[in-house]
């Protein structure tokens, strides 16, 4: 191999002899090819040592290494690269799928969480719309108890203005009578006054301490305390607050299926059965029981009927009602009837 101009190209190219020769494309310094131990052209490659080599280093240095040509080399380099690129194209592909996946994940969870705050906000809205409604409803009972009262006062201060009234004009009469210097007169006009009326006045019991009021009041502050108290935990706690059955059921699990948190000597367990007894000789079939046990109810089947009372128990000494009838022969006496026993 070599370097050539066009000039000395020009053969290789014509000349069918020469067109056999591999030519290469030129390199700017013909040095680099020329192994610097032995000064010949490197036109082999050290696959175990990775560098170019020139015959000499073959015979000498690299005896017995697996070599190749340098465009063997580059083919197999090449494979290698090809298939590397390969799997960095696959790994950009896969990545970029994820990239674009992420982004769509991205969008759905802004608009995800966007639906979740315009939720949240609709039930915290209707949360304070009850809460405003239920509030002018309580301020609605004081104002109800605030007209009642005023009412109340308002008719008793007529009540004591027309009194205040009747006693300045009696206490005019008086005056008047008093100044009277006739006798006959003030005895005659003494008899005609009106007759005293005992009036004490007296201030009525008046108050907003009514039953709506007051339980109005009391609920305001057990909410006010309950929410204090709820809104104290965190947000994972606060169902279960609200909703103890959820956590009885999580705990307790299937009613089939026992609990592992019940120790064993709480677990109830089915009574045993007594076993029936068996005859002792070799054989024989075990003894059946003669009597067999049954419930005998208690209460009487009478006693459950309304107005029925039951008889006292006979005592020696007491008189029957068949004892304290009369006498056959006594008028109006017990007269057994003999067509049953004809």
């Amino acid at each position: 191999m070599a370097s050539f101009c066009e000039e000395h190209l020009r053969p290789h190219r014509e000349n069918p002899t020469f067109r056999v020769h591999q030519l290469s494309e030129p390199v700017g310094d013909l040095s680099e090819r020329i192994c610097p131990d032995h000064h010949k052209l490197m036109e082999l490659f050290c696959s175990q040592h990775c560098r170019p080599i020139c015959s000499l280093c073959l015979q000498l240095v690299h005896k017995g290494c697996s070599f190749m040509s340098p465009e063997e080399q580059r083919n197999l380099k090449e494979s290698d690269l090809r298939q590397k690129l390969g799997l960095l194209n696959g790994k950009i592909e896969k990545t970029e799928s994820f990239m674009f996946q992420m982004n769509n994940t991205q969008s759905k969870l802004k608009d995800a969480a966007t639906q979740r705050k315009t939720a949240l906000a609709a039930v915290y809205q209707q949360i304070r719309d009850m809460l405003v409604q239920d509030e002018q409803n309580a301020q609605h009972e004081v104002d109800s108890e605030l007209e009642i009262g005023q009412t109340k006062l308002q008719d008793h201060m007529k009540r004591l203005t027309v009194n205040t009234e009747k006693m300045t004009k009696a206490r005019e009469s008086i005056n008047n009578l008093l100044s009277q210097s006739q006798t006959m007169a003030f005895l005659q006009a003494s008899f005609n006054l009106p007759k005293a009326v005992k009036f004490d006045p007296h201030m009525p019991q008046v108050n907003l301490d009514s039953k709506k009021v007051t339980a109005s009041q009391a609920c305001s502050a057990a909410l006010k305390q309950h929410l204090a108290e709820i809104l104290k935990q965190p947000v994972e706690a606060r169902l279960l607050t609200l909703k103890p059955e959820q956590q009885a059921e999580a705990v307790s699990g299937p009613a089939t299926e026992s609990t592992g948190s019940q120790p064993e000597d709480k677990v109830t367990k089915p009574p045993r059965q007594r076993r029936a007894p068996r005859s002792h000789s070799v054989g024989r079939p075990p003894i059946q029981p003669v009597l067999m046990p049954f419930n005998v109810p208690t209460h009487s089947l009478m006693g459950t009927y309304t107005g029925w009372h039951c008889n006292p128990p006979y005592m020696a000494g007491q008189q029957t009602k068949q004892d304290r009838r009369p006498p056959h022969n006594a008028p109006g006496g017990y007269k057994p009837n003999m067509k049953g026993n004809q």
